[in-house]
Formats: structure tokens, C-alpha cells, sequence
């Protein structure tokens, strides 16, 4: 996310090269969860931009030879009390998996 998209594109080949068979796990917000965080930071200057956003969990793998999503989770999905009120979120399916977690095997 604080990457611009060519490091990313960059950096997780490279990953995969120096250490074949490893795990990758991180989170990533979808391009509209993107687009509002920037908006919110311009508006109240508190916060870093967002430079790069993934729109689908499977877009890693065409980025080379195997790399293999193993799971995305989406934590708006799971109910958790904590979260009570944010949990209308689910009703949304693009703000439901606006937010998630990513699980590559290199």
C-alpha cells in the first residue's frame, strides 16, 4: 500500500527468486478502500497516501511463475463483537472485501 504498484510488481518477484517455496502474507485494501483513505488524507492532512491497491487476490499470480494464492480473509466477513457496529459493512460486498489479508506461497 505505501509502495507504488512497479515496487510491488518488482519486489515480490525478487521475493520468490531469493527465497523459493516462502510464504507471503499481507494486507491490502481494494482501489475504492484506496481512493477514500487518499481523499480523507488531502482533506485532513493526517495520514500517509496510499500508492498501490490490489483488486484481486489472484493478480499476484500472473505476476510470475508460481506464486499461489493459498487464502484471502476478509475481516469485515467474520463476525467479532468488537466490531459490532462496523459489521453492516458486510452487506456491502465491495466494502465487505474492502480491507483483506493475502496468503502467497513463492
Amino acid at each position: 500500500m505505501y509502495f507504488q504498484e512497479a515496487q510491488v510488481k518488482s519486489l515480490v518477484p525478487t521475493m520468490k527468486e531469493h527465497f523459493p517455496g516462502a510464504e507471503l502474507v499481507f494486507d491490502a485494501y481494494s482501489p475504492f478502500l484506496r481512493w477514500t483513505h487518499n481523499l480523507r488524507v488531502a482533506r485532513t492532512k493526517i495520514g500517509v497516501p496510499l500508492h498501490w491497491a490490489l483488486k484481486h487476490s489472484q493478480d499476484l499470480e500472473r505476476w510470475s511463475d508460481g506464486i499461489r494464492l493459498l487464502d484471502a480473509r476478509f475481516p469485515f466477513q467474520y463476525p467479532e463483537p468488537r466490531l459490532r457496529r462496523a459489521l453492516k459493512v458486510r452487506l456491502v460486498p465491495f466494502l465487505a472485501t474492502g480491507i483483506g489479508v493475502f496468503h502467497y506461497q513463492l
